[in-house]
């Protein structure tokens, strides 16, 4: 499979399989000759247009055998059903100092019914605010990602990053916004803000 589909399950009666990224591999047992066996795979298509998936079997000492075209199957995806998505971010301080850290939690949910696909989640964090800690993410280019393949209907994900204010200047607000969207959704934003300075405690803390 290519990055076109996310595959949900791949299962069989002859033995076992595994989703690994886009490809499943399956350990079969002993076949019998003359006889077959049938390996069931339920695939999310991330775009329309011909989807084409090709399998190939090996053996034990014997050469990979590519499959011919028999063995392949093309489907036309005519439409992705459109999934919706809500996301809501939220922020455990109101006010911290510089060298002080904010914990952000980002809830997605899908609030229709069709499985949504492909759902990444981006939260590039602004200046005056430094990555200390975000499970489960990818941080690249200045951006902490996360990758949901798949999020059913009613579902919903939580993740958390912990953010370290930086600098030591007057007080200021820094806004940090998250975006959520899938191959079937639109893209949607939240936002939390977190006061700033060098002389500002903790939310429920005393100001000088």
């Amino acid at each position: 499979m290519d990055d076109s589909v996310v595959v949900a399950s791949a299962t069989t009666a002859d033995g076992d399989c595994q989703i690994i990224a886009s490809t499943v591999v399956c350990q079969l047992a002993r076949i019998e000759p003359e006889a077959t066996a049938t390996i069931t795979m339920v695939v999310y298509p991330k775009r329309t247009g011909a989807l084409h998936n090709t399998a190939s079997v090996d053996s034990p000492g014997q050469a990979a055998v590519i499959a011919t075209p028999v063995a392949g199957a093309t489907v036309t995806v005519a439409g992705v059903v459109p999934a919706a998505l809500s996301i809501r971010k939220s922020v455990d301080v109101k006010r911290t100092r510089a060298g002080g850290t904010a914990r952000f939690t980002i809830a997605v949910r899908n609030t229709g019914a069709t499985m949504a696909v492909g759902v990444r989640v981006c939260d590039p964090l602004p200046p005056g605010l430094t990555y200390q800690k975000a499970p489960g993410a990818t941080i690249r280019g200045g951006r902490a990602c996360w990758s949901i393949p798949l999020l059913p209907g009613g579902g919903r994900r939580t993740l958390r990053l912990t953010a370290r204010a930086t600098g030591d200047q007057r007080p200021r607000t820094v806004k940090n916004t998250a975006s959520a969207a899938a191959a079937n959704a639109a893209r949607q934003r939240s936002s939390a803000s977190v006061q700033v300075g060098a002389s500002l405690a903790r939310a429920g803390g005393v100001t000088g």
